[in-house]
């Protein structure tokens, strides 16, 4: 069966910037020191990250991931880096994230 989604609302797409921002912080080496961040910021509190992991953390055994508290939008967020190979598949004449491209393709 074929499902056909209807059209979304501008609504419904309100907080995937937001969750996008801190899917990217689990990038950062330093959430009080950014390197790779947006022009305006990840626009989170480091104070509200409950838990964050790196490969070095979990010696390879689990992708890098952060848990926070978002006060503001009365959310818990575990944002997780399932295939983090950044830069290593082109795309639309830049870059994507390989686990983003496979979801895509």
């Amino acid at each position: 069966m074929t499902r056909l989604w209807g059209l979304a609302k501008a609504v419904e797409f309100e907080p995937v910037p937001r969750l996008c921002r801190y899917i990217l912080a689990v990038y950062e080496d330093d959430l009080d020191n950014f390197r790779w961040a947006p022009p305006a910021g990840y626009r989170m509190n480091p104070q509200r990250v409950v838990r964050r992991k790196t490969y070095e953390d979990t010696h390879g055994n689990a992708p890098p991931y952060l848990i926070c508290l978002d006060h503001a939008h009365a959310d818990g967020v575990l944002a997780v880096l399932l295939d983090n190979r950044l830069g290593k598949r082109q795309f639309d004449g830049g870059y994507v994230h390989s686990g983003l491209l496979n979801v895509m393709s």
